[in-house]
């Protein structure tokens, strides 16, 4: 090599400086009990998280259920519902779906009533 030491003896130190809140002293952390200590340390920063966690899955749940809710409310919708309804799927598959889905819907939704004895509440 070009006589180059790799090791220069110096070593990087990096300083962890935390952020504290109004009114919070430098020690008011170090002056918890283990309980305390945990209960903010890792209970609470767990509560959090799961919390952020399940927002998060019920979003993503209600905009399943706001594409996908026509096929299990099929009988208690109005025409227009389901006009309404399957338009919406329509126009986030449209490469997957024909689009007289909601014409179809309507009319399978109509059989299937008058051949079970279902009558469409109003």
């Amino acid at each position: 090599m070009s006589g180059c030491s790799e090791d220069s003896g110096r070593k990087r130190v990096r300083s962890i400086k935390l952020k504290r809140f109004e009114g919070e002293s430098a020690d008011a952390h170090a002056n918890l009990s283990p309980q305390d200590k945990f209960r903010t340390g890792v209970f609470l920063a767990f509560i959090d998280s799961m919390t952020g966690a399940f927002k998060k899955r019920l979003d993503a749940y209600t905009i399943v259920r706001n594409l996908f809710g026509v096929s299990h409310e099929i009988f208690d919708l109005t025409p227009e519902s389901i006009l309404e309804s399957s338009n919406r799927l329509d126009e986030a598959y449209p490469e997957d779906l024909e689009h007289d889905l909601a014409d179809e819907l309507v009319q399978f939704c109509s059989f299937a009533r008058s051949s079970s004895g279902l009558k469409q509440e109003d």
